[in-house]
């Protein structure tokens, strides 16, 4: 069971992820002021997206990848079956639309006492 915590605005959700550290917990934002995508990239997450992270253990470090495939994947069904819209990927970590970014996944590991990754999802809808 998730607990879900909900704001209006964050930084980032990844970020107030690693201040919170409890696994089974999804952040919420309605709006990011400092999105971050791969690379340290900025991600645009103005309001009228969908702004998420999920924290989860993670028993081994060397599957932290498969996060990101495996919430690549579960997006793309998820946009599929609710408003039947086909995307493509971009490996590994974009869902793409028209020829233009969709779908942002950032996974991030936390390693200290506990083992956890923090997936960051970020879905342009309802913005240009």
């Amino acid at each position: 069971m998730f607990k879900i915590i909900y704001f209006n605005k964050l930084d980032s959700t990844n970020t107030k992820a690693k201040q919170i550290l409890k696994s089974n917990i999804i952040i919420i934002a309605e709006e990011q002021l400092k999105g971050k995508g791969r690379f340290k990239r900025d991600w645009n997450s103005s309001r009228g997206g969908i702004y998420l992270s999920i924290i989860v253990n993670i028993e081994n470090i060397k599957d932290l990848p498969f996060l990101t495939f495996i919430a690549s994947i579960s997006v793309q069904k998820a946009i599929k079956s609710t408003h039947n819209l086909q995307t493509t990927m971009k490996w590994p970590n974009d869902l793409i639309y028209h020829k233009k970014k969709l779908c942002g996944i950032l996974t991030e590991s936390v390693i200290g006492k506990k083992k956890l990754a923090i997936v960051g999802i970020g879905i342009n809808t309802n913005n240009t």
